[in-house]
């Protein structure tokens, strides 16, 4: 019963420390590796220019995919969940595995040749961020 009350303040405690840890170079390498693997993977076989990036596959990002398909316009998706972005590679979707808010990502991406930037992740702040490091590309 103790650990269900004290679960929340975990929560919002790691919400806040984590950005400063990920400044961490160990940790930021150690959180990294996986995707930064599936990332090489996914550069060497992407063969079109994105018509459109989406960032974030959750529930919208996932509807926003299945729109843009229906438009036949083959979306490039940023994603921070590393078997999320294995999976849609696995499936033939183009993905790339890391944080949108940085510019390297977005350029990654190929930012400069796509028509659209989809932001779908939930956190109005993470969102304009995303849009102020697309700003920059």
């Amino acid at each position: 019963m103790i650990s269900i009350g004290l679960n929340p303040l975990i929560f919002r405690l790691l919400l806040a420390v984590e950005p400063r840890i990920s400044k961490w170079s160990w940790v930021a390498i150690r959180s990294e590796k996986p995707g930064a693997r599936a990332n090489v993977a996914a550069i060497r076989c992407i063969q079109q220019d994105p018509g459109a990036i989406v960032v974030g596959y959750g529930p919208v990002g996932q509807t926003v995919t299945r729109l843009l398909a229906e438009f036949e316009i083959n979306p490039m998706i940023l994603e921070t969940n590393v078997d999320v972005v294995l999976e849609l590679q696995h499936r033939g979707k183009q993905a790339l595995f890391g944080d949108a808010r940085r510019p390297e990502i977005l350029r990654a991406a190929r930012l400069h040749a796509a028509a659209y930037l989809i932001v779908t992740v939930p956190r109005a702040d993470t969102s304009l961020r995303i849009i102020q490091a697309a700003r920059e590309v």
